[in-house]
């Protein structure tokens, strides 16, 4: 699985993580075997808005948040969705938020995070309680804070 080639200006301002480093993998692995109460997608991902999306990604970048039982959130910033890593990331926002959405209700947990080979991009894996079907979700960009209200979509 890997990502197509995108625009490299992230601007320096944002508080985005973008690089897999000893502190940013140590803030991730306490988020692993978190419970995933609900996603909420962006209405615009980040690099649309501010004019980068890499044509060959249209409609397949998503920004999301991740709320966990513990209260903790994960925000990903310029994700692509897959539902197998032999397979293109989804397309169409419906169609993600479809996917992400079936699979939040049959409850699913951060269950690995793994790096991209070519990118060293995080790779978060939720996999689902009742079954072997997994979720995999590949992001440039990522933070991670806390959450007091669920979304009113949750």
């Amino acid at each position: 699985m890997s990502r197509p080639s995108q625009p490299q200006n992230k601007p320096d301002t944002l508080p985005i993580h973008t690089d897999l480093d000893e502190e940013s993998e140590e803030q991730l692995d306490e988020l692993l075997g978190s419970i995933v109460l609900t996603m909420a997608l962006w209405e615009e991902p980040l690099v649309t808005a501010l004019g980068e999306e890499a044509q060959d990604l249209a409609g397949h970048l998503i920004d999301l948040d991740i709320y966990f039982e513990d209260h903790a959130l994960l925000e990903l910033y310029s994700a692509l969705v897959f539902t197998d890593d032999t397979q293109p990331p989804l397309s169409s926002v419906n169609h993600i938020a479809d996917t992400l959405a079936r699979h939040v209700e049959k409850g699913i947990y951060l269950g690995e995070i793994a790096e991209e080979e070519e990118t060293g991009a995080p790779i978060f894996i939720f996999h689902n309680r009742k079954d072997r079907e997994v979720l995999l979700i590949l992001a440039d960009g990522w933070e991670v804070d806390t959450w007091d209200t669920l979304p009113s979509n949750a």
